[in-house]
């Protein structure tokens, strides 16, 4: 009862509620437009509702493609103004007058960057008809080049992943990966990135183990044998497993972990964890949180690392989206409705509409990559593991 819904939607002191319902609401709009348009005028009639009702419209909007505008917008628009979330929502429609506002303000190098990279996340996320030539142009930017190589994700173009591979050494570490994550969406991009890498181009070092795994993930047997020649070889049978955590636990002796530079180690932590967990309140969300775990164990944390498939809850299963632009996305699945699911990748979240999914696979092995330690010098793994156990936090080092 969507009537029922807006009602309550009007009544409720959450704004929560007022954001599914909207969302809800927004999702039926083909079937039940009149429901559609009262959610339209209670917009209208309460603006201080309008952030939360907003919110839940534009989500259900990412997930459906070709989304027109609708016929009360105007007065939505002559009500609420110059509210951000109502002009991200035009664009979204295809209102070209405000699509060309956005994109004016994106390419100003004199305009706030944070305003001017939320300005390009909507136009990436409305599929606006100039953002190959726009994304191309901003790749030269320092402010906004990451969000520029997203927007170009999006095409499947040799030419735009050469250009990428050529443009890697302008990003910094924590940028890196990100760029490598888009490169290894797509086959035609890895191969050509791990033909430059086969050259001595470009370091091997860019490529880490969840990028390893995300290659993998391409199901590509000329690009599988590239890696292990390239890159070199995931070890994943019990045998090694068991074998490595043997040969890690005598390295990482107490005398050993003893000499370890827990800063450095905090680092290291940064680079290779931090992306994906969070430990005392920092941190990503897509592996489980670290600072209440038994990591002080090294018998545990080593079992954890080595070997992540040994206990894989289903919340944290890797997820294989391949789309029918050619891309092929790789994480975890952190939330789903009828026309669209959130997929959460190292440092983003992404909503993929389900019309673009050409294939779903959910994989029985963990979204955390084996051989997390392999890639890293004895001093290295020393200090990270040694921070990892310590039972408080590290100041990072001084800049």
């Amino acid at each position: 009862d969507l009537n029922g819904l807006i009602e309550i939607a009007r009544a409720t002191q959450w704004p929560s509620l007022r954001t599914w319902i909207a969302r809800a609401v927004t999702e039926q709009s083909a079937q039940q437009p009149l429901e559609f348009n009262s959610l339209l005028d209670l917009l209208v009639e309460q603006p201080k509702y309008s952030d939360s009702l907003l919110v839940g419209i534009e989500r259900a909007v990412l997930g459906m493609k070709g989304f027109k505008k609708p016929d009360r917008w105007e007065l939505v628009l002559s009500k609420l103004g110059m509210n951000p979330q109502v002009l991200k929502l035009s664009v979204l429609f295809g209102d070209e007058q405000a699509t060309e506002r956005m994109e004016k303000l994106v390419v100003n190098a004199q305009a706030d960057p944070s305003i001017r990279r939320r300005t390009l996340k909507i136009l990436i996320d409305s599929d606006s008809t100039n953002l190959k030539v726009l994304c191309g142009k901003l790749l030269n930017d320092p402010e906004m080049q990451v969000l520029a190589v997203r927007g170009l994700s999006q095409f499947e173009d040799l030419e735009i992943g050469k250009k990428l591979v050529a443009k890697l050494p302008a990003f910094s570490k924590q940028e890196l990966d990100g760029v490598v994550g888009v490169l290894c969406g797509r086959v035609n991009w890895t191969g050509f990135m791990l033909e430059e890498m086969e050259k001595g181009n470009i370091s091997r070092s860019v490529i880490s183990p969840y990028h390893a795994t995300q290659i993998l993930a391409l199901n590509n047997k000329e690009l599988n044998e590239k890696l292990d020649r390239v890159w070199g070889v995931v070890r994943t049978s019990p045998d090694t497993m068991s074998e490595r955590k043997i040969e890690l636990k005598k390295e990482l002796n107490a005398g050993h972990l003893a000499n370890a530079n827990l800063v450095n180690g905090r680092t290291h932590y940064d680079l290779q964890c931090g992306a994906c967990h969070k430990l005392y309140g920092q941190g990503g969300k897509l592996g489980p949180d670290l600072t209440g775990s038994g990591r002080s164990n090294l018998d545990y944390l080593l079992e954890n690392i080595v070997d992540p498939d040994s206990a894989v809850s289903a919340d944290y299963r890797m997820n294989i989206i391949h789309l029918k632009d050619g891309r092929t996305l790789s994480g975890m699945i952190a939330g789903q409705d009828r026309n669209s699911l959130t997929l959460r990748m190292p440092g983003s979240d992404t909503v993929v509409s389900k019309s673009m999914v050409e294939k779903r696979e959910t994989l029985s092995h963990s979204i955390m990559p084996a051989g997390l330690l392999d890639n890293l010098s004895l001093n290295a793994r020393r200090d990270l593991i040694a921070y990892l156990m310590n039972p408080t936090q590290v100041s990072r080092p001084a800049q």
